[in-house]
């Protein structure tokens, strides 16, 4: 068992997150027993207390337990709050690992030198919780999981690929990226069904994804992500019924996420100064998709652009969680959607 008894995640990327908590879950060992070992808590519902009678339970026939809380900081917002929740850190013993899960957001920006770096918008190096993750490094640990750029896509599938056991042609990544966009969940899911279609005994090509990735309507997704950010709320309405006889709605609404999160990125590169030639160069657009993209922007303030794919993460989860159907999700956020910016 590892030494560290505080897991910190953090990101933008889904899927990466879902990754790691499997292998951290996994190191419960037998499934039978490890339901026996494993809580799993949301932040934004239960209580300090919740927590703490979680983490300091006794292992049931086992060495360690494992307790999950999603949204880990939402009720954490006083002083006071802040150092109670790290008086309950330093107190976890070293049978339970708890992982606090965190949503956060990478994002550009320039260093003492001048030049753009990553970094992240809510555990960046000031937070309290990171400089005392950094004074507590033999207990706890951090990580982040944010989601490519668009550039960056075709290079991601292409090791993800070989994670899985296979290949992918620089062509066929790049076809790829263009379909998901930056959404890594619906990419792993691709890209396994492309190996799976060449048996693993050769790389995928740019004709295999045109044949099987996706589904013939992509077109019909891109044009239904169009008509809700250029405000044609009918069409959308007529879109989205059209696509939900024949297309998975949980796919529906990643290729959305993909699309405002395209959006928010480009919005950001723009303040920076961006043109439409840099887009297109710097998130892999071609002919007039970047020029479009720019245009679909200017529809929306900075500040709407971020409440509109927050919502769409608050939906998720309602999705992942049972609350709301997927496609009741997508209804919900095309009619609230009012951008302001023409």
């Amino acid at each position: 068992m590892a030494d560290q008894t505080i897991f910190i995640l953090h990101g933008d990327d889904p899927a990466g997150l879902t990754e790691r908590l499997q292998a951290l879950c996994s190191s419960l060992g037998d499934p039978t027993m490890a339901d026996l070992n494993l809580t799993q808590l949301d932040g934004r519902v239960c209580t300090e207390n919740d927590i703490r009678n979680a983490a300091m339970a006794i292992p049931f026939l086992a060495d360690h337990r494992v307790v999950v809380v999603q949204n880990a900081l939402a009720k954490v917002n006083t002083d006071n709050q802040r150092q109670r929740f790290l008086t309950m850190l330093e107190e976890v013993p070293s049978t339970t690992q708890l992982v606090l899960v965190i949503t956060d957001e990478s994002a550009w920006k320039r260093n003492p030198q001048g030049r753009w770096e990553r970094s992240w918008k809510v555990l960046g190096s000031t937070h309290w919780l990171m400089k005392w993750v950094k004074d507590h490094t033999s207990q706890a640990t951090e990580e982040g999981f944010h989601l490519p750029d668009q550039k960056e896509m075709p290079a991601w599938i292409i090791e993800e690929a070989k994670k899985q056991g296979g290949q992918f042609s620089p062509q066929a990544s790049s076809m790829l990226a263009e379909f998901t966009g930056s959404d890594t969940q619906i990419a792993r899911q691709e890209i396994a069904k492309l190996l799976t279609y060449v048996n693993f005994e050769r790389p995928v090509t740019d004709e295999d994804v045109s044949q099987v990735s996706i589904s013939l309507n992509q077109s019909s997704v891109f044009q239904f992500a169009d008509d809700v950010v250029n405000g044609q709320r009918a069409q959308a309405l007529y879109q989205l019924r059209q696509l939900l006889e024949t297309d998975d709605p949980i796919m529906v609404f990643g290729s959305l996420v993909s699309h405002f999160r395209r959006l928010v990125l480009v919005k950001e590169a723009i303040q920076r100064g961006g043109n439409a030639e840099s887009i297109a160069r710097d998130f892999g657009l071609f002919g007039k998709s970047a020029e479009k993209t720019v245009q679909q922007c200017r529809r929306f303030s900075t500040e709407e652009l971020k409440k509109a794919f927050l919502r769409l993460a608050d939906l998720d989860f309602e999705i992942k969680n049972g609350i709301t159907p997927a496609d009741l999700a997508l209804e919900t956020f095309l009619l609230e959607l009012k951008p302001t910016k023409i």
